[in-house]
């Protein structure tokens, strides 16, 4: 993906945000910042189920097109990080909170937390996020 596109495709997304329309919280999302290096994308925003400044950082470049605006603007920006917000690293020096699509897994990895086999869907990284995921 050239560095033209990405930008486009990150000016895509801020719109949609900004517009605060779909199926999720955009309407509670306030885009801070936004830039664009290479294939990878930066979004700082505030929103209110977390306290403090978070950073969306995401890779572009193997996303399918059709569907990469609404995915990150909707689904990834504008859902609540779930019991992932609990455990993500600190803020950098300037205060943001930053995560991407690959987040939860090494969190999973990190704290070592095996599937129950007898829970459906325990270890996959929504089930971490949901609200049926581990209480420890």
């Amino acid at each position: 993906m050239t560095p033209e596109r990405t930008s486009e495709l990150l000016a895509a997304i801020v719109a949609t945000l900004e517009a605060g329309r779909g199926p999720t919280d955009t309407k509670d999302v306030t885009v801070l910042d936004s830039w664009s290096v290479d294939d990878e994308i930066f979004i700082v925003y505030s929103a209110p189920w977390f306290n403090g400044r978070l950073g969306y950082r995401q890779h572009l470049t193997n996303w399918d097109e059709a569907v990469l605006v609404e995915d990150i603007a909707y689904f990834a920006i504008a859902e609540p990080l779930g019991r992932i917000a609990l455990v993500l690293d600190p803020p950098d020096n300037d205060g943001i909170t930053w995560w991407d699509d690959q987040t939860s897994d090494r969190i999973i990895e990190r704290l070592r937390i095996d599937p129950d086999p007898n829970v459906p869907g325990s270890g996959s990284p929504l089930w971490y996020a949901g609200p049926d995921g581990p209480t420890d």
